[in-house]
């Protein structure tokens, strides 16, 4: 997977494609210095949104097929409101997830490319030189992924703690900044909270007092210590399974995102919606419509 990587970021550049990988084995390598100490089942690529068309087609040009068949008009318009598609190779080997904003879904504001290309940090990947995200952005990025997933393995926890050991002149500063522009303050003070707790990362006191104001952390952080040491537990019963879990409410900053976040689940269309009705470009608006019909359907309680 990791030549596979190497192979898709190389072929995207000599296109003149810029391309960042912020998972897998780049962020295996970067954490722990050896690749193999974190598992990974896909690859994970961040072009920006206008380049996210011809990259989709120079994938598959590899042998690579759209997890969500559609025309350039139907794939301009998927990439209106979707944040990445998945790529599945023909042979079975690891899927390849090509994102142009980092969770767009899931919270207020997209994360793109180019709001902190010039920042990228170059590292050694197997002895080939690769981009990735700068400490500040993966630092974030990691807390709203583990809050997406619930925070539902250690490996999660320990990679945020690991990014803060290994890079202490984080700037901290630009980093709540970031926060507080994508909306997701919650999400960062809880990931740092657990960090804190379970692998005794140092933070800087102010951080520290920002935690302590915020009576939710405790209660969330013991939900999810609850969940990931009980040995009984079904990790298929994750209390975050659902996008609409109270959980995910929770972790919205004020009443307004969790407003916003329902709105966001119930009408924006998601690749689902491609799947089920492959409608022409022009028609796509249909979608918005479409989308809380297909859930009512398969989630209603007629469904049960």
């Amino acid at each position: 997977m990791t030549a596979k990587l190497l192979s898709v970021l190389i072929h995207l550049q000599r296109h003149g494609i810029p391309a960042v990988s912020f998972k897998g084995p780049t962020l295996s390598e970067f954490l722990y210095g050896d690749l193999t100490l974190r598992s990974f089942a896909d690859i994970d690529i961040l072009v920006h949104p206008e380049d996210a068309l011809k990259a989709v087609r120079l994938i598959e040009k590899q042998g690579y097929s759209a997890s969500v068949l559609l025309n350039d008009p139907q794939l301009k318009a998927y990439m209106e409101n979707e944040y990445s598609i998945e790529l599945f190779a023909k042979h079975g080997e690891g899927p390849i997830e090509l994102h142009w904003e980092l969770e767009g879904r899931y919270t207020a504001h997209p994360l793109t490319l180019d709001l902190f290309q010039e920042r990228l940090e170059q590292k050694v990947l197997t002895g080939k030189k690769v981009y990735q995200l700068p400490p500040e952005e993966l630092l974030l990025y990691l807390c709203i992924h583990g809050s997406k997933d619930g925070w539902n393995s250690l490996e999660s926890i320990l990679s945020l703690a690991a990014l803060i050991a290994r890079r202490p002149d984080l700037d901290w500063g630009h980093v709540f900044h970031l926060a507080k522009i994508i909306r997701c303050q919650r999400m960062l003070l809880l990931g740092l909270f657990l960090a804190k707790d379970i692998f005794h990362s140092r933070l800087p006191g102010f951080i520290c007092r920002k935690i302590e104001t915020d009576c939710k952390i405790q209660q969330l952080a013991e939900k999810i210590f609850k969940y990931i040491f009980n040995r009984d537990s079904h990790r298929s019963n994750s209390f975050a399974q659902s996008d609409f879990s109270y959980f995910h409410l929770c972790i919205r900053d004020s009443f307004t995102e969790k407003v916003r976040h329902i709105i966001r689940l119930i009408f924006q269309p998601s690749r689902q919606e491609w799947r089920y009705f492959s409608l022409p470009s022009s028609l796509a608006f249909f979608h918005f419509i479409l989308r809380p019909i297909r859930l009512m359907w398969n989630y209603g309680p007629s469904r049960f």
